[in-house]
């Protein structure tokens, strides 16, 4: 979301981070000639048998192109429906986008938001991914506890046992 709102083209990358199993699954279409398969019956046995329909985010089947229902996925033609499904999938949510790119305009000119990388936008938006602990430690304030009491220090404990990704 975070290239989009700067309006920098989005990638497979940006797919993945949303949907790594439609990633896995064009991966392995794109790469099932690329190994000993070399008939369209082994191609529909490595991927199935799928026309140029896929779904999106809610679940629901959507046309890849006029008439996509019937057009059946070949090794011939598979390129062109990994291509359509990455570029349908990252364009589902343009609007919502937009949106979020308008509002967070009026708070910070685009023109401004440019200078930032994704990276830079993120960290600026939804802060650092860790958790300090210290720092929480030193800054807490232990209403009707001690900060020696073993609720606390039990509390304390767990959060350290955590990895980064559950402290967040």
């Amino acid at each position: 979301v975070w290239r989009a709102l700067l309006g920098q083209p989005l990638d497979r990358s940006d797919l993945a981070a949303i949907d790594t199993i439609c990633v896995q699954n064009l991966e392995r279409i794109e790469a099932a000639c690329e190994s000993t398969i070399l008939s369209q019956e082994q191609f529909e046995a490595e991927v199935g048998e799928l026309k140029f329909c896929a779904p999106g985010s809610d679940g629901k089947s959507m046309e890849l192109k006029p008439g996509g229902a019937g057009i059946a996925v070949t090794m011939a033609n598979r390129r062109e429906y990994v291509a359509l499904v990455e570029t349908r999938r990252l364009a589902e949510f343009e609007v919502q986008t937009a949106a979020i790119q308008r509002g967070l305009a009026t708070v910070v000119p685009m023109s401004i938001l440019q200078l930032f990388t994704w990276q830079e936008l993120e960290t600026l938006v939804a802060g650092k991914p860790g958790v300090d602990i210290e720092y929480l430690k030193k800054h807490t304030d232990y209403r009707g506890f001690e900060p020696g009491s073993d609720v606390i220090r039990w509390f304390w404990a767990a959060m350290e046992s955590f990895s980064p990704e559950d402290r967040a």
